[in-house]
């Protein structure tokens, strides 16, 4: 199954759900500065949290010749955005609880792990 066409398939079949002038907002501040020099900061995840999650949405959703993968999108960033913002309190809670479990099984500090950990972990 070609990951990209189910993702847009879901996205346009909840698109009416979803498009609350929240999420909206959302997007639009996930705009990537192309004149900025500093990076993400997560407001929701830990700086390793956000790590992973980057790392783990660019295998998810790779560049390839003709789309952008997750990092151009700054997918990593609206998911830390949409966790902070919509999720309730209990919803944050086991987001966290099943982050750290990916974590967990891991099994490095976060600068040490590398693409080949993280594909591990995926497949």
């Amino acid at each position: 199954m070609d990951r990209r066409k189910a993702l847009k398939g879901l996205g346009l079949s909840l698109g009416f759900v979803v498009a609350t002038p929240t999420i909206l907002s959302m997007l639009q501040s996930c705009k990537k500065d192309t004149t900025a020099v500093a990076s993400w900061v997560p407001k929701f995840f830990s700086a390793d949290e956000g790590t992973v999650v980057e790392n783990l949405v660019d295998l998810i959703l790779p560049r390839t010749e003709d789309l952008p993968g997750a990092s151009d999108v700054n997918v990593a960033e609206f998911i830390d955005l949409y966790t902070s913002k919509v999720l309730g309190k209990e919803e944050q809670e086991g987001y966290k609880k099943g982050l750290g479990a990916v974590m967990k099984a891991l099994k490095k500090p976060v600068r040490d792990i590398t693409t080949e950990d993280y594909d591990g972990l995926l497949a």
